[in-house]
């Protein structure tokens, strides 16, 4: 069975929301480096990018895409943010799903090796069912699903499609 569980007026919603607990994790005098999960993170980070500087256009953001083998993150990872960079800079990660948490783990795990000044992770969705100590400090849901369930995430004119599967 699919649900799509995120309309388009609730992913804007949730979206500006994420946006104002963002900026409350945040020091608005240090650059910004968002990092979007290929694929569906980066497109994401770009509209993370379009709501923090709605709220304040003194932010000085850049966006940049991590683009990772989802069987073999921790190698794509180190591989792709050592040219990064991130040092001294407040880091948001951003993805889609925050599944098992393999990705995230990775993902944190090679950022905090280049010391950015703090590390946050974003996600749309919260699935609630990880095999790593990951824990989103901004989610745009949070989702409790039963084993066999999953979540998929497409973009449909660049406004994300969540949809429950199983």
């Amino acid at each position: 069975m699919l649900q799509n569980i995120l309309t388009d007026l609730d992913f804007t919603m949730t979206q500006r929301r994420m946006t104002v607990e963002l900026l409350e994790l945040l020091v608005p005098d240090e650059p910004i480096l968002l990092i979007g999960i290929e694929k569906n993170g980066f497109p994401l980070a770009l509209k993370m990018q379009m709501h923090l500087k709605e709220q304040n256009n003194q932010l000085d953001i850049q966006v940049v895409g991590l683009k990772l083998d989802k069987h073999q993150p921790e190698e794509g990872a180190m591989r792709e943010v050592s040219s990064m960079n991130i040092s001294g800079r407040q880091v948001v990660l951003v993805d889609d799903v925050l599944n098992t948490g393999r990705t995230a783990m990775a993902s944190i795990s090679a950022i905090a090796l280049q010391k950015p000044s703090r590390l946050r992770l974003a996600v749309l969705i919260d699935r609630m069912h990880k095999c790593f100590p990951v824990a989103a400090d901004i989610a745009g849901a949070r989702i409790s699903t039963l084993k066999g369930q999953f979540v998929q995430v497409e973009l449909d004119n660049g406004i994300p499609v969540v949809i429950l599967k199983g």
